[in-house]
């Protein structure tokens, strides 16, 4: 090769860095500010621990981190378990305890009040979304356990907020699990399967999953626990920008 393909090579390769840099710039900044989200909802997550449905006075404080899609599995799961208790009023029957034990964001049994938590990395998924490692502590001071979860943060009109949690295998959990799923067990939609097919079901909340048009509609409709609307949720739009 003459000296000048050489040179010319060498500058072809230089342009070629200096293009991708901003793009590596630009997804560092995105990927730190879906982590700026997962702390701030593990911050109150910890300060406050929910075991089994949130309330709707906590949902409140919780769904501004939240994608529209989880709160509406949330909001499901809340009518479901209502059901189901009209169902049972004498309690003659134990509930599923993803309603009022489980730890949603955390874990099962003694992994659902934890009190520190601390993300250890950030990854960006192909699909535009960013999974964030967070190792929970809980247990005594002096001989705390701990492990690890996995939030799930996707760009939705503008802003990073969490659409799902992987509970991840360890040593004393042998299978993976999403919090998506979880939610759907015990319930067809907002109504228990354990029910009386032919009893009508006096549901505070619209059981859209099974309407006629997607919840994801393009009309405006206010969660009427959260006032979260139902509108698309868009993969773009997010700024690497600090707010």
């Amino acid at each position: 090769m003459s000296v000048l393909g050489c040179v010319a090579f060498l500058c072809l390769i230089q342009l070629f860095g200096y293009a991708q840099a901003p793009q590596e710039h630009d997804q560092v900044g995105l990927s730190r500010q879906a982590e700026v989200t997962v702390r701030r909802f593990y911050e109150q997550l910890v300060s406050d621990p929910v075991g089994g449905i949130p309330t709707p006075k906590r949902m409140k404080v919780l769904s501004p981190y939240l994608s529209r899609s989880l709160i509406h599995r949330i909001n499901q799961a809340r009518a479901c378990r209502d059901d189901w208790f009209r169902l049972h009023p004498k309690n003659d029957q134990k509930a599923p305890s993803t309603w009022t034990e489980f730890g949603l964001f955390s874990g099962p049994d003694d992994r659902g009040h934890p009190y520190a938590f601390q993300i250890d990395k950030t990854e960006s998924e192909d699909d535009g979304s960013f999974r964030a490692y967070v190792r929970l502590t809980e247990g005594p001071r002096e001989r705390p356990w701990h492990w690890e979860v996995a939030a799930i943060v996707i760009c939705e009109n503008g802003r990073f907020v969490i659409d799902d949690v992987i509970f991840l295998k360890d040593k004393d959990v042998d299978t993976e699990s999403r919090l998506s799923e979880i939610l759907k067990r015990g319930c067809d939609g907002s109504r228990s399967e354990r029910r009386d097919p032919g009893r009508a079901l006096p549901n505070p909340i619209q059981d859209r999953s099974h309407s006629s048009t997607s919840w994801l509609s393009s009309i405006q409709i206010k969660d009427k626990w959260t006032g979260a609307s139902n509108a698309p949720a868009h993969s773009n739009g997010c700024s690497a920008k600090p707010h």
